[in-house]
């Protein structure tokens, strides 16, 4: 509960640093994949600034947080409704065209991933687009402001969309908004299928 009650604490002072944020490098490779009046999932959507720019870009957008304080003060300042739940209560089933993680599964145990990505993935559409960023690093644990955090390698990535079957994986980094000694892995993941079908020879027909 320590990084939820952070975020709950500190929503106002959460949202007046992060808001204005230039992320749309970032945003571009994303917005690129999507269709026009695409619907689009912000995970963790915090201070709903990129809620906010998918808004303006005419997509359909569902936002949640798992903080209720972030979700009251950051509904009203975009003027648009956001749920007030946790990742692991997803239920959707391909239900969207892309689907935005900016710096929310971090806050995940390694242990927890699995299904959540496993959750993230089935409620994309087929062929639809995926982009999650983390934090560069080893293990997990409590930073010093009481939030946890896990910290990946591209590698550790790719096993956990490996082991759910997916492995159209596209890395790219971008640098620390708030210009902090932090590295960042970004991905964009798409929702394809290998189809491994057995051939099988027609009856009567020869080598």
């Amino acid at each position: 509960m320590a990084t939820e009650d952070y975020y709950n604490n500190n929503a106002e002072e959460f949202i007046n640093r992060t808001f204005n944020l230039d992320m749309s490098e970032t945003l571009n490779q994303f917005v690129e994949k999507l269709p026009q009046g695409a619907k689009v999932l912000d995970v963790g959507c915090g201070s709903g600034r990129d809620t906010l720019t998918f808004k303006s870009l005419g997509y359909d957008v569902t936002a949640f947080d798992g903080s209720e304080e972030l979700v009251k003060v950051a509904s009203q300042k975009i003027n648009h409704p956001i749920i007030h739940m946790k990742i692991e209560d997803m239920n959707w089933k391909e239900e969207f065209d892309g689907i935005w993680a900016m710096a929310s599964l971090l806050h995940l145990k390694k242990e927890e991933m699995p299904l959540n990505l496993k959750k993230i993935m089935d409620a994309l559409k087929p062929d639809g687009t995926f982009f999650l960023s983390l934090k560069a690093g080893q293990g997990e644990g409590y930073d010093n402001t009481d939030r946890f955090f896990s910290y990946y390698s591209t590698d550790e990535i790719t096993k956990l969309f490996k082991d759910i079957g997916y492995e159209n994986i596209h890395y790219f980094s971008n640098e620390d908004g708030l210009k902090r000694d932090v590295v960042w892995i970004s991905a964009l993941v798409t929702k394809t299928f290998e189809l491994n079908l057995e051939m099988k020879k027609p009856k009567g027909l020869k080598r």
